[in-house]
């Protein structure tokens, strides 16, 4: 999955303003139609304007879904744009990555536990070298352990942010505009 927040920000953009343009089109189309409604007065007029208010209707959905495609589109920059601009994440791998940040993990462990068995007493000059190492192997696995919980958070709010948007696209039903 890819997310480009630039790309998403200008189709944004782009569809705030079809909206706007949208809405002062419905707007003046309508007013115009109901103005002339006061001219024209027989049986055929009055099938036409009652099938105008049928169709006004129509464009008034067709206006608040693509307002709700509009919501969406913030809603995902919103969700995404912490997290960078360009974002590319497969979803599939996250648990042979957290795996992958537990191997490192355990192996460092073991590194350090060899590190508590050594016997030191004979050299002290060695001992404090050994021991600035081993302190700056736990602050390595310290660091690596955040940034597992750290990726962690980060696949969570990908994978919940998905979900929102999949409810939210479930929700519009955009319908054709027939002539």
């Amino acid at each position: 999955m890819e997310i480009n927040i630039e790309s998403l920000n200008t189709e944004l953009e782009r569809l705030t303003v079809l909206q706007d343009k949208f809405l002062d089109n419905y707007l003046n189309l309508y007013n115009l139609l109901s103005n002339a409604s006061s001219y024209w007065q027989d049986p055929k007029a009055t099938k036409f304007f009652d099938n105008i208010n049928m169709e006004k209707l129509k464009v008034k959905t067709a206006y608040d879904e693509l307002a709700s495609l509009a919501d969406i589109y913030r809603y995902v920059v919103e969700s995404y744009q912490d997290l960078g601009t360009k974002i590319t994440v497969n979803l599939n791998m996250q648990d042979k990555l957290i795996a992958k940040f537990n191997t490192i993990i355990n192996n460092l462990n073991d590194i350090i536990t060899n590190y508590n068995t050594l016997d030191l007493s004979f050299c002290p000059y060695e001992a404090r070298m050994l021991l600035k190492e081993k302190n700056e192997l736990i602050k390595i696995k310290n660091n690596i352990a955040n940034l597992k919980i750290r990726v962690g958070d980060i696949f969570r709010q990908i994978e919940e942010t998905e979900k929102e948007v999949k409810y939210r696209l479930s929700n519009i039903n955009i319908e054709l505009i027939k002539e």
